[in-house]
């Protein structure tokens, strides 16, 4: 790193010379386990790294493989996150771990709008449900392969007031409930993506949606997985007037 030459002969780089909103605004990007590493630069770094850190990345697997006293194992380093203001959350954990061991069971996260959770086959409907619950200001959740996603969660999205974004895949417990949940949030919803549609009830799923003025006019992506596109599954999505894709 480039350095300039202080009155007093000590050396300091241009880096440590900007003014710490700046900093923690650049160091905000990096990913977890650079900020795990970058907090032994100094005491100050270390204060300003977690201070930043508004964006949690831990679909890392490694994060969860490493023993519980390594320094960087996600439950030592999600302990020194500022979860009231993360605006981020992703995590993947494809080495199961026990759901006892998940670090975010009874954490609010009143900042967050982005929230990604994947292959977490045994994390409880209840602990996501607890997740959206605190974190009223989502704007884009996306689940994949969390296969404990059911109706009560779909239901508890559905309160949520500014989501754009919903993407829920390999969720086998969804039934017609979950998209009258969906059409009935107030959310403008732009992009919806569900490929686990009621076994043998994909015209009814759809119509629900259909049925909702506020979600045919604000939906702009619609992504229908395995469903069979016959003319009345046609005549259905034609409602939905200002589709793009």
């Amino acid at each position: 790193m480039e350095s300039t030459k202080r009155e007093d002969g000590v050396a300091a780089s241009i880096f440590d010379a900007l003014p710490s909103d700046i900093i923690c605004a650049i160091l905000g990007y990096l990913p977890i386990k650079d900020v795990a590493q970058t907090e032994r630069v100094s005491k100050l770094w270390k204060q300003l790294v977690w201070k930043s850190c508004v964006r949690a990345d831990f679909s890392d697997v490694d994060l969860w493989s490493r023993s519980d006293s390594s320094d960087l194992h996600a439950t030592t380093l999600f302990s020194k996150l500022p979860t009231d203001r993360l605006i981020l959350l992703r995590c993947g954990v494809r080495a199961a771990a026990p759901t006892s061991t998940l670090p975010w069971l009874n954490v609010r996260f009143p900042s967050l709008r982005f929230l990604e959770l994947h292959t977490l086959s045994r994390l409880p409907a209840a602990t996501i449900v607890q997740i959206i619950e605190s974190a009223p200001l989502l704007r884009m959740i996306i689940l994949t392969s969390c296969m404990l996603v059911n109706d009560q969660v779909v239901q508890a999205i559905g309160r949520l007031k500014n989501l754009a974004v919903l993407s829920i895949n390999r969720a086998p417990d969804l039934t017609i409930a979950s998209f009258k949940a969906i059409a009935a949030t107030s959310s403008p919803l732009a992009y919806l993506d569900i490929d686990e549609w009621p076994k043998n009830a994909d015209i009814a799923a759809l119509a629900v949606l259909a049925d909702s003025w506020k979600l045919t006019s604000s939906l702009r992506f619609l992504r229908l997985h395995e469903c069979p596109l016959g003319s009345e599954m046609l005549d259905i999505i034609s409602k939905f007037t200002n589709l793009e894709c």
